[in-house]
């Protein structure tokens, strides 16, 4: 499903798991998600040096923020704060995935609109 990620270390993987799980902690305690948006910033600029498709490391995000959810939501201590703990991480996650996006763009040379056009 991932073939890049397939061609990383087992070591890799989990200190990019790892990495991106510790931003994640930090966005959701502080409420200040930029400090996931910049993980995913400098994490496209790894990926794309490095040959990765921009939906892939899109993919393996979505992925990553699915398992969370999987895993908190069954947590005993998360009872009753299920509504806040999916806005957390699925609004911390979206803002990453969409500076993938962006990051990915302006590596490629492709335009970024500030306004839509009209």
């Amino acid at each position: 499903r991932f073939p890049s990620y397939r061609l990383l270390t087992r070591e890799d993987l989990t200190v990019s798991s790892q990495q991106t799980f510790a931003h994640l902690k930090n966005a959701v305690r502080t409420r200040e998600r930029a400090i996931f948006r910049t993980h995913c910033e400098a994490l496209a600029i790894r990926r794309f040096a490095g040959g990765f498709p921009e939906k892939e490391v899109v993919d393996i995000n979505e992925a990553k923020r699915d398992a969370c959810l999987r895993v908190l939501l069954k947590d005993p201590r998360a009872r009753g704060l299920e509504g806040p703990l999916i806005e957390a991480i699925n609004g911390t996650f979206r803002m990453g995935i969409d500076q993938l996006h962006d990051s990915f763009e302006a590596l490629t040379g492709g335009f970024v609109p500030i306004e839509p056009p009209g």
